[in-house]
């Protein structure tokens, strides 16, 4: 069900990206063999023009499972220094069942700080 509701939504996505000021996009580290599909969903969102200089955070989630990929594989399986180019981008391990997520507050300053860097 997941992930029909998760495809269903992508149609809607790109109506919310004019006023955004950045993106949060979360990866399952745990799931390796979708990586290339994240990695092509990402590729697609990043080439629209709204989104053009906004600055990207990559969570990638449930760090806590055996067998996860580690943030610094995920960077490179999803070639973050290629497809960001001169965009700001973090790559930040999460879990979200054990609650190890980033805090509101840090995320909106990372947001903030790669605005002012712009």
């Amino acid at each position: 069900l997941e992930f029909f509701v998760i495809h269903q939504m992508r149609a809607y996505w790109k109506h919310y990206y004019q006023d955004s000021s950045g993106l949060v996009y979360v990866v399952d580290s745990h799931d390796q063999n979708r990586l290339s599909e994240a990695k092509q969903e990402l590729e697609q969102i990043l080439e629209h023009e709204e989104l053009e200089s906004k600055p990207l955070i990559v969570l990638a989630n449930k760090q806590d499972l055996p067998g996860a990929a580690n943030a610094d594989d995920i960077a490179e399986t999803l070639n973050l220094k290629e497809i960001c180019g001169n965009r700001n981008w973090l790559i930040q391990p999460c879990s979200g069942r054990t609650g190890e997520v980033p805090s509101r507050e840090s995320l909106a300053s990372y947001f903030v700080l790669s605005w002012l860097a712009s």
